[in-house]
């Protein structure tokens, strides 16, 4: 090629097949420049988009003490490139870190499907050492039995002290008031003790940072949207954003698992016979309790999720309404369950 041959352009233009066809073709240029009539076609079928198939709230959203400019979600970002016909592809490059911490710096590159061309890339970083995922609000373990988070404080009028409540997993065990064992353990902020429990939550928040950056460069909508700052209310003091839940199916709790057990006509005392009313009777399998690991990725899951003390409440509302029971008493199953469904809103 060249000197005086203008290089090929990788710039996103749309131009409408006919008159009469409005919202036509989805084409790349080939040419050296884009007209502003290309340019502005642009910017009105993205405006197009978020009035007609986003939903504000949803796919985009305005953070309080962030400016007027709305940020782009992830879901967002997904119609963006469903609209141009981009084509994600992702480079992961992981450092591991001390005490088991890692970190992932994502590289998203978009390509033009009909084209081939690459339109733009964008970068994200996540690590298990940002503040919500390294730490979490500490309860306090069994001496006995070695569970967190279920030691409860006793009612006085059954004595007080404090107990290992059954109906969180506990195994009963009671300690007296005053009892160093129980009252000089740490409690509140303290850092999580298995950082590879947030690998996959880490992974996929770098993943989506990248999407959107890539997204607003490939599509030039930074204009119409700002930077991806949904993640800002942890350093803007007062900001918030709310990202709805309403929206999601609610999953009916699933029946606990049962197991039958025929009681047979034995004998009872002396020579007795079973009561009728204690024939075939069934007996219910207690289940098996939620375990640390289960606890520790519901609280890294709801951590990213949620975006202000407000927002966090909201989402645990919703948690114990996916499970039916409350986040801290969960057994096995409901924990599956709740984190296959976080899972699901991570991406």
């Amino acid at each position: 090629m060249s000197k005086d041959t203008p290089p090929e352009s990788t710039e996103l233009t749309v131009v409408n097949e006919s008159a009469d066809k409005p919202g036509g073709a989805v084409v790349v240029s080939e040419t050296a420049n884009l007209t502003p009539a290309q340019l502005r076609e642009n910017v009105n079928l993205i405006q197009a988009v978020m009035r007609e198939v986003m939903t504000d709230g949803e796919h985009f959203g305005t953070i309080p003490g962030c400016g007027n400019r709305p940020t782009l979600l992830k879901s967002g970002a997904e119609k963006l490139a469903l609209t141009f016909r981009l084509c994600p592809e992702y480079q992961i490059l992981e450092k591991d870190l001390e005490n088991e911490h890692k970190e992932f710096i994502i590289t998203c590159i978009l390509t033009h499907i009909p084209t081939g061309l690459i339109l733009g890339q964008g970068v994200g970083y996540a690590s298990t050492k940002e503040g919500k995922y390294r730490f979490r609000n500490a309860g306090l373990t069994c001496p006995e039995c070695g569970k967190m988070d279920t030691i409860i404080k006793g009612k006085a009028e059954y004595g007080g002290g404090w107990v290992c409540f059954n109906r969180k997993g506990g195994c009963g065990a009671k300690f007296p008031d005053g009892d160093d064992k129980i009252e000089k353990q740490e409690r509140g902020k303290v850092e999580h003790d298995n950082p590879p429990d947030y690998y996959n939550t880490v992974l996929k928040m770098a993943k989506k940072r990248a999407q959107v950056d890539a997204t607003l460069t490939a599509t030039a909508a930074s204009d119409i949207f700002t930077q991806d700052i949904e993640d800002m209310p942890e350093v803007i003091p007062g900001a918030s954003f709310h990202k709805p839940l309403e929206d999601i199916p609610p999953t009916q709790p699933a029946p606990p698992a049962q197991r039958s057990t025929r009681v047979a006509n034995v004998e009872y005392g002396s020579g007795g016979v079973c009561p009728p009313e204690h024939r075939g009777t069934t007996t219910q399998a207690p289940p098996a309790a939620m375990t640390d690991a289960q606890r520790g990725q519901i609280d890294a899951a709801i951590n990213a999720l949620s975006q202000s003390p407000e927002h966090r409440a909201q989402i645990v509302d919703w948690v114990e309404g996916i499970a039916g029971a409350p986040v801290d008493r969960l057994d096995a199953e409901q924990a599956a369950r709740v984190i296959q469904q976080l899972d699901a809103q991570l991406g």
